[in-house]
């Protein structure tokens, strides 16, 4: 029998991302209350995240779009789904753990090449 090992992790003061599967990507993810990760779009890809401990505040408009960002939190078993060209922010209040599915590969140079930061705070517009 084969296992599933981890390819790769990041981690830093926010929590840590680990890696199990490569071309139509596979993580999962870590965050210590008081967090923040995101805050940028994806200009081709998208993702589903999958709640699997706490909660996630997550902010999300049109690119480019001056309304105040919808805000929902999601708790254990429920999905979220950002899709290409859509502002996005998630918010721990707590610590939080999740799976993420993405449509692109992550690699760093593919990932960097498909994304764009925002240079404010999408959990605090509007």
């Amino acid at each position: 029998m084969t296992t599933l090992e981890c390819i790769e992790k990041f981690e830093d003061e926010r929590g840590a991302i680990s890696t199990w599967l490569r071309g139509c990507d596979v993580l999962s993810v870590t965050s210590a209350a008081g967090t923040k990760r995101a805050n940028h779009f994806h200009k081709t890809s998208g993702h589903l995240l999958v709640v699997t401990k706490g909660t996630i505040d997550y902010y999300e408009r049109p690119v480019g779009s001056t309304q105040k960002p919808e805000h929902k939190t999601f708790g254990v078993g429920q999905q979220i789904w950002s899709g290409p060209m859509v502002e996005h922010q998630m918010v721990f209040n707590e610590a939080c753990e999740f799976w993420f599915f993405s449509t692109g590969c992550r690699t760093q140079k593919e990932y960097e090449a498909d994304l764009v930061r925002l240079d404010f705070d999408l959990s605090e517009q509007g």
